[in-house]
């Protein structure tokens, strides 16, 4: 499966939507997962390449597959982005909401 470039994202956050990877692993044994936990980014899109929002809007991403915190990257399971500037999404608070994060639609 090609993954779309998700573009850059500021003011992001990542949320810790289950500890559990295992609940995620066999809903998607296909996917190899390179992090330990179920989770989610929420951000500021400032440019999505595959033209899915405009500039300035708030997006929630699909589930994390892997995280890279040094290069500011994430690969979710339908794309991936570059996340720029300070985390703390400005939009919904700061911190991290949980499984509460799910529930943002778009």
């Amino acid at each position: 499966m090609n993954k779309k470039n998700g573009g850059v994202i500021k003011n992001w956050q990542i949320h810790t939507v289950s500890n559990d990877i295992l609940q995620a692993k066999r809903l998607f044994p296909e996917v190899d997962f390179g992090v330990n936990k179920i989770l989610v980014c929420t951000g500021t899109v400032v440019i999505d390449y595959a033209e899915r929002w405009p500039s300035g809007n708030h997006m929630r991403s699909s589930i994390i597959v892997n995280y890279d915190e040094v290069s500011g990257t994430i690969e979710t399971l339908n794309s991936y982005y570059q996340l720029i500037g300070p985390k703390g999404d400005t939009v919904i608070g700061g911190g991290d909401w949980g499984r509460l994060v799910m529930s943002i639609f778009y």
